[in-house]
């Protein structure tokens, strides 16, 4: 997908066969490979499987404040609180088609410890958008408690973000 990227129609590269963010069923990773990004998917599956906490980051294609979102089980709210970045988190599905990898069955289980959220850090190729996904990293990492506070504070942006708004996806 990068290597065809056209800057003329730059949706165009957004996947070879199907979404790769759409592929996280079991039904289709169990089954034959239909397409290069499930064949991906398949090769990411065990690095994946051995993770206790997840962050998928990802830019949008229109104008729009960071989000992180979450399918909503209590267990990503609580560490969407912990990571405290960016302010607002939307919680549900809101697909009609596909699983995202946040929703992959090990993260979309509420009997297991296993937690993913996604980061939609703002619009392609704004710069404010790596910043964000820098920013979210650091909060993330310093909520798994896997670097020290003197790293984040020497690296992150925002150190105080501002109270967070959980928003609920009902239709």
């Amino acid at each position: 997908a990068y290597q065809k990227f056209d800057p003329a129609s730059p949706e165009d590269s957004r996947f070879v066969d199907e979404d790769y963010n759409r592929v996280w069923e079991t039904e289709i990773l169990d089954g034959p490979d239909r397409s290069i990004e499930v064949r991906r998917a398949k090769e990411m599956r065990p690095i994946i499987d051995s993770v206790d906490v997840l962050l998928d980051i990802h830019s949008m294609g229109t104008f729009s404040t960071p989000l992180i979102l979450c399918h909503g089980l209590e267990k990503e709210r609580r560490f969407a609180r912990e990571v405290d970045y960016p302010e607002v988190v939307v919680c549900g599905s809101g697909h009609v088609k596909g699983r995202r990898m946040i929703e992959y069955a090990p993260f979309n289980d509420p009997g297991t410890s296993m937690t993913a959220l996604l980061v939609e850090c703002g619009q392609h190729w704004a710069k404010t958008a790596a910043t964000v996904a820098l920013d979210t990293s650091l909060h993330f990492l310093r909520a798994a408690e896997v670097v020290e506070e003197g790293f984040f504070d020497a690296h992150v942006t925002v150190k105080q973000p501002p109270p967070q708004r959980m928003l609920e996806v009902t239709d």
